[in-house]
């Protein structure tokens, strides 16, 4: 075996233990009194070894809360490396940067403010005998005084 293979060979599972060591790291400093300890327990519980298992409350906030939040981050985090692969391959050149293509400018339209429908206005409809010009004269006078203008504020000092 050649000196490069030989590196190759031992990169990969070195990175896989970094990966488990960091995926754990993140699970279990969290806020919370949650120990190395326990973050092994409960995965390894529900990975089907014989270990005694955590009170319920310990356990379904490392595995319900926590573990998922961190393996989607490290999920989204090699996606992000596999995209970066892409574009250095397809550019041939290893100092390629999202920029080169435009994909940046690209990315951020979609994370921009999107617009906010209005809100719908009720409308009031004219009683029995009324006519449209009455029932709307009424209702954009019920926010004004009695005769339809607005009154005079007194303040005393």
């Amino acid at each position: 075996m050649t000196p490069t293979a030989l590196r190759g060979a031992l990169v990969v599972p070195v990175l896989a233990v970094a990966l488990v060591g960091v995926v754990i790291a993140g699970v279990t400093l969290a806020g919370g009194s949650i120990t190395w300890a326990e973050t092994v327990r409960s995965i390894g519980t529900h990975l089907g070894l014989p270990l005694t298992p955590l009170p319920p409350l310990a356990d379904s906030v490392v595995w319900q809360l926590r573990l998922p939040r961190v393996l989607l981050a490290a999920a989204a985090g090699a996606g992000l490396a596999v995209c970066g692969c892409v574009l250095q391959a397809v550019t041939r050149n290893v100092l390629a940067e999202p920029y080169l293509l435009g994909i940046s400018s690209g990315a951020s339209t979609g994370g921009g403010p999107r617009p906010r429908p209005r809100p719908r206005r009720r409308v009031r409809h004219p009683r029995r005998g009324e006519r449209w010009s009455a029932a709307s004269s009424r209702s954009r006078s019920s926010s004004r005084s009695w005769g339809g203008t607005p009154r005079a504020r007194v303040v005393s000092c």
